[in-house]
């Protein structure tokens, strides 16, 4: 029972309280309706609301966009959002976050801590 009532409390938080998440090369960032995520060159945007289980696994759809890397002019169109699916299982605080994008084969595995910011280096 404890167990239940622990990850219903992780999953409040999650939705209804802004979190900073932050681990090697990403950092993310809960809100009420979905979630930011800043990488070394990329951001992606989650629209829904981030809501464990009560194992506090999740898995929610998303876009993940490159961003420029190195010198000269930029592109007014600029790299077009992906899709992504950020799947992971937060367990007290620390999440283990997968990102997959669509299309690619690769995917990214991350280790965030609630209250941390991400040590995320721009290649912009």
């Amino acid at each position: 029972m404890r167990t239940i009532l622990l990850a219903c409390g992780l999953a409040l938080t999650l939705v209804t309280q802004p979190t900073i998440w932050g681990g090697d090369h990403v950092e993310l960032e809960t809100k009420a309706d979905g979630a930011r995520l800043e990488f070394d060159c990329a951001h992606g945007d989650i629209r829904e609301q981030v809501r464990p289980d009560a194992q506090g696994r999740f898995s929610v759809k998303g876009t993940f966009t490159p961003e420029r890397s190195g010198p000269g002019p930029t592109r007014d169109d600029g790299p077009q959002p992906l899709e992504a699916t950020y799947a992971g299982v937060v367990k007290e605080d620390v999440m283990s976050l997968r990102v997959t994008v669509k299309g690619q084969e690769t995917v990214q595995s991350y280790e965030l801590t609630r209250g941390q910011r991400g040590n995320v280096r721009k290649c912009r």
